[in-house]
C-alpha cells in the first residue's frame, strides 16, 4: 500500500515536471521554427533574415563582421538578425570584396558578385564604379581588364 502512494506521488511529481517543462519549452520551439531570435539588445524575440552569397570564380571565403562564416562560395548566412552587417570575400589571386548589406526581417539579401584577378601594372581609373561584367583580353605582351560599369566602359 506505502509503494503504490510513493508510485501515485512520483507519477504526479513527473506529469507537473514534463508539463512545465513543455508550457515553457513549446513557444521557444515554435518562434525558432519560424525563424524568430531572441535579440539581446532589444531584450525581445525578432524575425531573421538571411543573406545569399555567389562569386565568381566560386569557392571563396565569406567574412561576417570579421568573423570567417564559410569557407566557401556560394553559400547562405542563415538566422541573422536585422541589422546591417559588413561581408567581406576573400580568393587568393583576386582582390577581396567588402560590402555592407541590410538584413531585414523574412528577406534574403543577395550578394552576386565577380572577384577581379590580382594583375601586375593595374592603372586605377576611378573611385565609385559599379562594375556589372569585366573581361580579361590578352595582349602579346600583357593582360588588361575591360569592365562594364554603371558610368561607361573602362
Amino acid at each position: 500500500m506505502e509503494e503504490e502512494r510513493k508510485y501515485h506521488i512520483a507519477r504526479r511529481i513527473f506529469f507537473w515536471l514534463f508539463l512545465t517543462a513543455f508550457i515553457i519549452l513549446a513557444p521557444i520551439v515554435v518562434f525558432y521554427s519560424l525563424g524568430y531570435k531572441f535579440n539581446i539588445d532589444l531584450k525581445r524575440f525578432q524575425k531573421t533574415g538571411a543573406i545569399s552569397v555567389k562569386t565568381f570564380p566560386k569557392d571563396a571565403s565569406v567574412y561576417l563582421d570579421g568573423d570567417k562564416f564559410c569557407e566557401s562560395t556560394p553559400c547562405t548566412l542563415r538566422d541573422l538578425l536585422p541589422k546591417i552587417y559588413t561581408v567581406d570575400l576573400e580568393k587568393n589571386g583576386f582582390y577581396s570584396y567588402k560590402i555592407s548589406v541590410d538584413v531585414k526581417p523574412s528577406f534574403v539579401s543577395d550578394i552576386d558578385v565577380n572577384l577581379v584577378p590580382k594583375m601586375r601594372n593595374v592603372k586605377k581609373l576611378k573611385i565609385g564604379l559599379n562594375i556589372r561584367k569585366f573581361f580579361i583580353v590578352p595582349h602579346l605582351f600583357s593582360k588588361e581588364i575591360v569592365a562594364f560599369a554603371d558610368k561607361g566602359v573602362y
